[in-house]
């Protein structure tokens, strides 16, 4: 059932006004809908432009082959997020909810609140689109994460993998980068309680 968790600004780059966007709790026909006609189409079309998915980091768009609906409809074990704004889904989150502990030292074998999946509409990336949308969509969902984690009892601690076009985005929001992971062949990434606390406060400052 889809829950209506609060509200968050979102910068329209266009205009240079904020706008109101709505963070929710699960995924609904709408969220499906727009992904299935809005996302996956200009996706598609954007990654046929590489040769291969390493290069498709130059555009963006490594993401293309996620199947967003697939994995929120079949897998229950993912908790569903979505960012909409001006009608439209902004940002979707998958969070997985197996048990995850930490790796960084000072919080070894702790549990964390893991990230699956988390992206933003492709009209709203830089290098893919020449004026990308909304800026904070992306910030919106992790916030959302970190607040999960606290509900969890887990501190807002949070751990993820990223795709190579985003590794250097994580690292500015308090992010402790943990070194290549040879399993999922990418970077992993996590932040601990005091991390999560400072990116929130910078959130709400």
């Amino acid at each position: 059932m889809k829950e209506h968790l609060g509200d968050r600004d979102l910068l329209n780059r266009w205009t240079g006004e904020y706008e109101r966007a709505s963070i929710y709790h699960g995924l609904d026909e709408s969220n499906f809908r727009d992904f299935e006609a809005q996302w996956k189409p200009v996706l598609e079309r954007r990654a046929a432009e590489f040769p291969n998915w390493t290069e498709a980091a130059d555009g963006n768009v490594q993401d293309a082959h996620w199947d967003w609906v697939g994995n929120a409809k079949a897998e229950s074990r993912y908790d569903t997020f979505a960012v909409e704004c001006d009608g439209m889904t902004q940002g979707l989150m998958l969070v997985d909810l197996a048990t995850r502990f930490a790796r960084i030292q000072s919080q070894r074998g702790l549990d964390l609140c893991y990230v699956e999946l988390i992206s933003s509409a492709p009209w709203n990336r830089p290098k893919f689109s020449d004026r990308p949308k909304y800026r904070g969509t992306g910030c919106a969902l992790l916030a959302t994460a970190v607040s999960l984690s606290r509900e969890l009892e887990f501190k807002g601690r949070v751990g993820l993998h990223s795709l190579p076009e985003s590794e250097s985005w994580y690292g500015p929001l308090g992010f402790t980068n943990c070194g290549f992971d040879d399993v999922k062949k990418m970077q992993y990434f996590e932040m601990t309680e005091e991390q999560a606390n400072q990116f929130l406060a910078d959130r709400e400052a």
